[in-house]
């Protein structure tokens, strides 16, 4: 204090403590030292740190909320918390996004999760660990864990070592100390052993005794080596099996002193067990009471922390009392100093009572003495010490206690080691004696088996030397019968060569007297001549023929055709006479031989012949020859050379018409010349035609050969010494095919001709080219069905035709054919069977891959070659010689063949045969080119040398079948064949015993009986008219299709009722009013309903016209019975089985049966009212008769994205146990699951990824080099046992680092029952199924043998048609518009793209029905009409049609107003109630029948006074009396099908159905005011989803999108048009948009950084009729969009921190007035279905929008 100053207040704003006597306040600063309610400052004046508020008028200082470890600090006034760096939130209590380490209170660091191997970028907020892959660890993910190497972006691969670490980088082993060995698994010193701890290996040396042990095993084994090698010198003499004798009666003394031991041995065990016992217990005691000392100490230690607390506080009491004596005495002196000064200016009685009340304040401080206080505290203390001194007694007191009974354990623990010690030794030596006597046993066992397998040697060889003294008896018994033959054979020719001599001398005399006849050589010769004339003439015919091809008019060659034939028949015959009749004089003008006559003669008929009488015999019929021969002649000049003429005239004049043609093409194509494209477009039309010309000539020349082939059987059967009756039935087959063959070539050449004609207009001609098509191959099936049996006689042999689907044989064969041998055929001895050829089918190269057979005495040997690997077996049973036809089946699957024969038995049953084979190695792949492959049968050339097929064959064949699909031999050989090794002319001849009239081999009743309907046509059923009261229609099926019409019975008015199948189903249908009606089955689930298993099925459908019902039945069960309300109408006398012609199939039902409706399978024990109906008769299609088991077999799926096939999975070997399968595959797609196997020990999953074909096994992975969706046939064959796997693609191996490892976008299936086996998909369909065809599925079995899979025969068949189609479809060719040329040159034309696209969307598969709207049930959905009729109040009259589909919901209601009254219809369980409500007057009607059986329905709503009516289909009618009479009146608007939610009950809400036709007081309603939620209405069923049609139309599914954050949307869409907005979300400035244009999708995204975009453009048209994925997905600053398995991506600019709000989330468009940036121009509405959507991997519900508006149906698609 400065003298002459005065002394100011504190001002510490009343913020200290009021009890103070003075405010505590720095004497020369001022600064207030005590601060209270929570404020700080100089002057108290603002709130202490972490506290908020107002401190000087307020005084509300508050503790701030915010966290303390991860706030910097807190604002004073507001409160607010300011965050340390990293850390987010409000209260500061967590790290932001991408930052770790609060718990440290030192702020947040920012996450390094940048490496390849991190899965996340994001990391643990409390460790900062990012989330590795496996094997990687550390906080970066920057290394590879410890055991692991190979860092990279899959992560680190496992190290092998079992000991040590590897090098992360190579992976080798590096061993720690003692350790050696590539997995560090073995110790470096001998003396050393290998021990695992903990999954780490170490070694610990032995001991001295295993030491010992060791060395003198060493010993002992080189012992053992001396003793061997000395027995090994033994001999086998009396003495060495003596002393083997003693050696084995010592070891057995030995081996009993050994068990002796052994059992003193287990004596020692079990007491050393005891031992360990008493060990452990103690253990567990001492355990036991260290516990309870533990406890104790710590309760010790507890007491001890409270006495010292207590200490504590008593120090600082007193330590408080000091100090507030001290500060009294300041006081006190402070006082003294005041009274004592000399400038004091206070007046003596404020003094006074300040001295008073200081005296008052001490004599209250002496008052509250702490004297007691402190007593009370020093008595504690002394107790506390107490109590402490005899704890630590008690403690000490069993602490020594313990000490001295753990040292007792101790020694007794060191005399139970000794003991174990002790016994160790013991074993240890027990151990050794017993190795040792073992290592002794083992050598004799080995010495005994030494001599016992030399004994065995000498038997052998001693069994070799009796066989081979057998095979020299053979022998000479075989020289001797030679001898004999020899003899008897030399005997033989001396007989014949003395008749020779004999007979030379009269022959001479005989000749000398026939010499004359050697005059009629010149008429013979006249003869010759003029035949050959005949044949000149004959050629030209011919060419003149061939010539008429090329204009069209085939129809009259085919009938000179038929007088060429007559002619060359009689020519041959006259050739033939004139060959006879000249041998007949070569060998009567031939001189004797001189040796002894001609050595092919016959001595004894030239002897008895009367050369003279033969001589005349031969004039005569010369004679007749040459008359016949003029007369020839005579009808050749008079018959047919007007015929040629006028074919000649004919081909002139369609000439002249052609050139004609040509010119008038000409003059229009120079008129067309101004515009560019459609002259290109007339030239590529032209191209077309000439190919269409030029493949109809190819079929022409193609036809030849089998004309020419004709001829020859002509020539065959003449010069054969065959029956009149087999000629004629081979002849009529041949005519019969040959006039199938002269009706179908007329249509082809018409349909050219109507192609040249028209090409000027030029009309889409693709349906032609398919008709061409059509009708080639049925002329390719009429010539395949002309079947004559060959007969080989061992010099000749035929080459077939390959067949056409060589890659079909690639897997799967199968050939079968007919054979039989020649009677008298006798078997060879047996070692001298020679071979005889049957047939090749395989590579030039007879090394390569073939099949083949040959016969070997009478059995067959088949051979086949796949993968370089030849397998061949013998069928034990012989071939048939007496005539009979064995029928011989051949199957081959991969490396599995299996061999069949059968023959019909005496009494009719059937003996069958059969013979297995396995081929070796992996490959199983019969690959067969075109160019390279030859087809012989019978013999073969002789260019071609096959190494294990002989000779030819003499025997007789019917017939073949390749894989299902006909081999007639007769019309199939490309050539005969040139004889082998014989001079003779060859003989491929027909004459052979007749093949089995009715196949005699299959005498089934659907062989014989049933006709099989190939899928592709129909047939039409004619019966006699029965108006009978009960009409019955009954067949028999064996069903392959899944889809299809089985009857139809239909009259003229277009009335029908129609048995189908859909789903492999049984469904029925009817039409009478020109409505579909399905009826209901009687029971639904019976299984009963499947149909389509190829099983035998008899069917009955029972028309009961008096009780108008019908009853469909399938055996005694009836399936279907339904009663009409109506007279069934009458049908015609004919109903088409099997399928329905395009013509004539009914409107309704092209929606399900778009085609014809075409079933695959057979037909049988056909009958209309009791009449059998002999399909024969009857006009069809597609129907052949005859229905082997081959015909009802699938060996391929078509599989459509949707769809799969559950396996039988019975009897498959583990994939551990040598799994093996295989199967062929077709596809386009990128990706999709092919095969998914869940065995016991593992799952096994084959799919394509980016084309490339990956198999999963197990742990093992392989994926193919290249990408195999090329759509083109490729075979996958998989093998997997505990060694691993191996994959052949295209029999190439597929070795694990070819094509690397997929990069882990894979199917991901959920995990399904164990030995479940699915193709094609599976059924939560969690991946991408396949679209394509899988064929010649293999599954190797365990028992059974091997076969390909029937996939008829499985469990469950979801929507998957058993056939393929082909692989590429013919290119339409459509005229088009000229368009104007785009002159900009970087400008890409605007329908460059557009055109091809468009041309491949697909419509809506069924047009929806007119005037007719469905309603999806939600308040969303309904129309309102605010027009309604002036008299609609008083007197309302409603019509309209109803189909409904739930059985609740509003089907229409008024509005009240003005206090009128409220009409409405509704549906309650199904029945129709109608309610009128006015005040507390109501009035309802309700139906008596139930109406929510989704047909159509007629209601009829009429007011007429005070009555209301409700009339439903006419005749339902029901009425009542309104109870205000008059005073009801009706007000607008109107709603139909559902009504705001504001106007419906609380639960309720609109009907699910159509409404259609409805009128307003007999005046149809019109156009709604307003609509929304109501779309066309289909008559197909509905698929789950959202359908948007084209009038345009959106609905919101989700309001929390936010586009600054990662996103993912995924939906399944099936478009319907190629552009549209498909998905919209945000403002003009935020905006997510996925657009589709042109069939381009286009994904634009501004999340308020920029806006950037991600086109694609799909492989597969997205509007092609089928569903896709479409996911669109944001992560970071990448924006990827992926349909299927197209995928393409973007990066963008960096997100802001700013995530920005929500937003709502529109389907197929956007809000009415929202601007939409970045849209094309004219961009229309999204067309088509959503059926699935899910937003970051949540389902959204589809029928529960959150906002609709537009035609939106939200309760399912069509069905496409």
């Amino acid at each position: 204090m400065v003298v002459g100053s005065s002394c100011q207040p504190c001002g510490c704003h009343d913020n200290t403590d009021p009890n103070m006597l003075f405010s505590d306040c720095h004497p020369l600063t001022g600064a207030c030292l005590s601060c209270m309610q929570h404020t700080a400052g100089p002057h108290c004046e603002h709130c202490a740190p972490g506290y908020h508020g107002d401190a000087i008028h307020a005084k509300n200082c508050s503790k701030c909320s915010c966290s303390a470890c991860g706030t910097e600090s807190c604002d004073p006034q507001s409160g607010q918390c300011r965050c340390k760096p990293g850390v987010d939130g409000k209260l500061c209590d967590r790290c932001l996004d991408g930052f770790y380490g609060y718990d440290s209170c030192g702020g947040c660091h920012g996450c390094e999760c940048g490496a390849a191997a991190a899965l996340v970028r994001s990391c643990d907020p409390a460790s900062g660990q990012c989330a590795c892959r496996p094997g990687v660890n550390g906080p970066g993910c920057q290394q590879c864990a410890a055991g692991y190497w190979d860092y990279g972006p899959q992560g680190c691969k496992k190290c092998p070592c079992k000991g040590g670490r590897c090098d992360p980088r190579t992976g080798e082993c590096r061993c720690g100390d003692g350790l050696t060995g590539p997995q560090c698994d073995t110790c470096s010193d001998v003396h050393h052993v290998a021990v695992q701890e903990d999954h780490l290996m170490h070694c610990e040396a032995c001991d001295s005794c295993v030491i010992v042990l060791l060395e003198d095993l060493d010993t002992t084994n080189t012992k053992f080596l001396s003793v061997a090698n000395q027995m090994g010198s033994l001999n086998a003499s009396s003495m060495a099996w003596a002393q083997l004798h003693n050696l084995n009666t010592t070891m057995e003394d030995v081996s009993r002193e050994i068990e002796n031991y052994n059992s003193s041995l287990d004596d020692s065990r079990k007491r050393a067990d005891m031992l360990d016992e008493e060990v452990d217990n103690l253990k567990a005691d001492i355990t036991e009471l260290e516990n309870k000392a533990g406890s104790t100490s710590d309760r010790a230690a507890d007491l001890t922390n409270s006495t010292e607390d207590l200490h504590q506080r008593a120090l600082e009491l007193l330590t408080f009392l000091s100090n507030m004596t001290t500060d009294i005495n300041v006081m006190m002196t402070s006082l003294n100093r005041s009274a004592n000064g000399t400038d004091s200016k206070e007046d003596d009685g404020e003094r006074a009572r300040k001295m008073r009340e200081v005296e008052a304040m001490l004599r209250e401080m002496r008052f509250r003495s702490c004297v007691g206080q402190k007593k009370m505290a020093d008595r504690e203390r002394t107790e506390a010490n107490k109590l402490l001194s005899r704890v630590s007694q008690g403690l000490v007191t069993r602490q020594t206690n313990n000490t001295e009974l753990a040292q007792d354990l101790r020694e007794r623990l060191a005399r139970f080691q000794q003991q174990m010690m002790d016994l160790r030794d013991l074993l240890n030596q027990a151990v050794n004696i017993t190795a040792q006597a073992a290592q002794t046993n083992q050598a004799s066992l080995n010495a005994l088996e030494d001599n016992q397998r030399r004994r065995e040697e000498l038997q052998a060889n001693q069994k070799e030397v009796e066989d081979l003294l057998q095979m020299a008896e053979d022998d000479v018994a075989q020289v001797n019968d030679l001898l004999s033959m020899l003899h008897e054979s030399k005997e033989e020719y001396e007989r014949l060569a003395a008749q020779l001599d004999g007979a030379r001398v009269p022959l001479a005399d005989k000749v000398q007297a026939f010499a004359p006849a050697a005059a009629k050589v010149p008429l013979v010769e006249q003869a010759e001549e003029h035949a050959r004339l005949l044949d000149r003439m004959a050629t030209n015919l011919t060419r003149l023929i061939a010539g008429t091809n090329e204009d069209g008019f085939i129809g009259r060659a085919l009938n000179a055709s038929r007088a060429y034939n007559d002619i060359i028949r009689s020519v041959a015959e006259a050739e033939d006479a004139a060959n006879k009749a000249h041998q007949a004089a070569m060998d009567a003008t031939e001189e004797p031989n001189p040796g002894g006559g001609r050595g092919d003669g016959d001595p004894t008929g030239v002897k008895n012949q009367d050369l003279a009488l033969m001589a005349e015999s031969l004039r005569n019929h010369s004679s007749e020859l040459l008359e016949e021969a003029k007369k020839l002649e005579q009808e050749l000049t008079t018959d047919l050379e007007p015929k040629v003429r006028d074919a000649r005239r004919r081909l002139d004049d369609a000439r002249v018409k052609q050139e004609d043609l040509q010119k008038e093409l000409e003059e229009i194509q120079n008129n067309l010349n101004t515009t560019s494209d459609v002259s290109q477009d007339i030239a590529d039309a032209k191209s077309k035609a000439e190919q269409a010309n030029s493949t109809a000539t190819r079929v022409l020349q193609a036809l030849g050969p089998m004309k020419e082939q004709l001829d020859k059987w002509n020539q065959s059967y003449g010069d054969a010494n065959t029956t009149n009756e087999d000629i004629n039935n081979a002849l009529m087959e041949a005519n019969k095919t040959v006039s199938m063959l002269s009706e179908t070539f007329p249509l082809l050449l018409r349909k050219l001709d109507k192609l040249q004609n028209h090409s000027a207009q030029m009309p889409n001609i693709s349906e032609n080219i398919g008709r061409i098509r059509q009708l080639i191959e049925q002329a390719r099936k009429a010539a395949s069905k002309v079947s004559v049996p060959v007969k080989f006689n061992g010099m000749a042999g035929v080459q077939v035709r390959n067949p056409g689907n060589l890659a079909d044989l690639a897997a799967y064969t199968s050939l079968k054919f007919f054979i039989t041998l020649p009677e008298g055929s006798r078997n060879r001895r047996q070692g001298n069977v020679p071979k005889q050829f049957v047939f090749y089918l395989g590579n030039k190269d007879s090394s390569k891959e073939f099949l083949g057979m040959a016969l070997e005495g009478k059995r067959l040997r088949w051979y086949f070659n796949v993968g370089g690997e030849t397998a061949d077996v013998l069928m034990q049973e012989e071939v048939k010689s007496d005539g009979t036809f064995n029928n011989v089946v051949l199957e081959r699957i991969l490396q599995y063949g299996g061999m069949s024969m059968s023959s019909e038995k005496s009494d009719g049953g059937q003996e069958v045969a059969k013979a297995l084979v396995e081929a070796g190695g992996d490959m199983g792949l019969l690959n067969l080119l075109t160019t390279d492959t030859v087809f012989y049968v019978g013999g073969y050339p002789p260019t071609f040398k096959p190494q294990l097929l002989t000779a030819s064959l003499p025997a007789g064949g019917a017939g073949e079948t390749l894989n299902r699909g006909g081999l007639s031999l007769t019309h199939l050989v490309e050539k005969s064949l040139p004889p082998q090794h014989h001079e003779n002319k060859p003989s491929c001849s027909s004459q052979t015993p007749k093949p089995p009239q009715s196949k005699a081999v299959l005498t089934q009743q659907w062989v014989n009986d049933a006709a099989y309907f190939d899928g592709s046509g129909y047939a039409e059923v004619v019966f006699k008219e029965n108006s009978a009261p009960i009409q019955r229609y009954e067949l028999e099926v064996k069903l392959l299709s899944h889809n299809g019409i089985l009857l139809m019975l239909h009259n003229e008015e277009g009335n029908f009722l129609c048995l189908a199948v859909l789903a492999g189903r049984l469904r029925v249908f009817y039409s009478f009013n020109g409505t579909l009606v399905e009826v209901d089955p009687k029971e639904p689930s019976s299984p009963h309903m499947k149909i389509s298993d190829a099983e035998p099925k008899p069917l009955e459908i029972l028309i009961l016209r008096s009780s108008k019902k019908v009853v469909v039945r399938k055996g005694k069960n009836v399936l279907f019975l339904t009663v009409f309300p109506e007279t069934i109408p009458p049908f015609g006398n004919s109903y088409y089985l099997g399928g329905v012609p395009k013509d004539s199939m009914p409107p309704v039902l092209r929606a399900l049966f778009p085609v014809q409706g075409s079933l695959k399978g057979c037909f049988r024990s056909l009958k209309a009212m009791t009449s059998h109906i002999d399909l024969k008769r009857m006009k069809s299609s597609g129907v052949s008769f005859g229905c082997n088991n081959d015909l009802l077999v699938a060996r391929e799926a078509h599989f459509s994205g949707q769809s799969y096939l559950d396996i039988d999975h019975s009897d498959i070997p583990g994939l551990r146990d040598n799994f093996y399968a295989g199967f062929g595959f077709r596809t386009q797609q990128k990706a999709g699951l092919m095969l998914y196997h869940q065995a016991k020990d593992g799952v096994c999953q084959v799919f394509l990824d980016k084309g490339h074909v990956v198999v999963r096994a197990g742990n093992s992975e392989v994926r193919s080099q290249t990408a195999l969706n090329d759509d083109n046939s490729h075979y996958v064959a998989l093998y997997s046992n505990s060694n691993g796997m191996r994959l052949y693609v295209d029999d190439s191996l597929v070795r694990a680092g070819d094509g690397g490892r997929a990069a882990g976008n894979g199917p991901s299936v959920s995990a399904a029952t164990s030995g479940s086996f699915y193709l094609g998909g599976t059924p939560d369909q969690s991946t991408s199924n396949l679209t394509g065809c899988i064929s010649n599925l293999f599954i190797k079995s365990v028992s059974e043998s091997q076969s390909v899979q029937n996939m008829l025969k499985v469990k469950e068949n979801v929507n998957v048609p058993l056939d393929c189609p082909a692989a590429q479809r013919p290119q339409s060719i459509v005229a088009a518009a000229p368009k104007a040329r785009n002159k900009g040159k970087n400008k890409k034309p605007a329908g460059s793209r557009s055109r091809s696209t468009r041309e491949s969307c697909q419509g809506e598969p069924s047009p929806p029905e007119t005037g007719a709207t469905h309603f999806s049930g939600s308040a969303h959905s309904h129309q309102r009409y605010d027009n309604l009729p002036r008299e609609f109040s008083k007197s309302p009259h409603i019509s309209l049609g109803v189909r409904i589909n739930s059985s609740e919901g509003l089907v229409l209601r008024t509005t009240q107003q003005g206090g009128g009254a409220v009409m409405s219809l509704r549906v309650s369980e199904g029945h129709l109630v109608l309610l009128v409500e006015g005040g507390k007057r109501k009035a309802s009607l309700r139906s008596r029948r139930k109406y929510s059986d989704n047909q159509w329905h007629t209601v009829f709503i009429k007011r007429d006074g005070d009555k209301i009516s409700l009339v439903v289909d006419g005749i339902n009618a029901l009425s009542k009396k309104l109870p205000g009479g008059d005073k009801f009146r009706l007000s607008g608007p109107l709603y139909v099908g559902g009504a705001p939610l504001a106007l419906l009950a609380p639960g309720a809400g609109g009907m699910v159905g159509c409404v259609r036709g409805l009128k307003l007081n007999e005046v149809p309603a019109g156009t709604p005011s307003h609509s929304q939620g109501a779309a066309p209405c289909f008559l197909s069923l509905l698929h789950p989803g959202a359908y948007f049609s084209r009038e345009g139309g959106h609905i919101a599914i989700d309001d929390s999108v936010v586009l600054g954050k990662d996103f993912e949307v995924r939906l399944e869409i099936r478009a319907r048009s190629d552009s549209g907005l498909l998905l919209h979300a945000g403002t003009s400035e935020h905006f997510l948009n996925v657009v589709l244009n042109q069939g381009e999708v286009t994904v634009t995204l501004n999340s308020g950084s920029g806006r950037f975009s991600t086109p694609l453009t799909p492989e597969v048209s997205i509007c092609d009729g089928h569903w896709h994925t479409v996911s669109v997905m944001k992560r970071s600053s990448v924006l990827q969009i992926q349909v299927d398995g197209d995928s393409q991506s973007s990066i963008g600019p960096k997100a802001s921190r700013s995530a920005g709000g929500k937003l709502t989330l529109y389907l197929g468009g956007a809000p009415d007035g929202a601007v939409v940036p970045g849209l094309p121009a004219g961009l229309p509405s999204f067309h088509g279905c959503v059926r699935k959507a899910s937003l970051n991997q949540r389902a959204v519900p589809l029928n529960k929008p959150l906002a609709l508006h537009g035609a939106v149906g939200t309760q399912g698609c069509p069905h496409d």
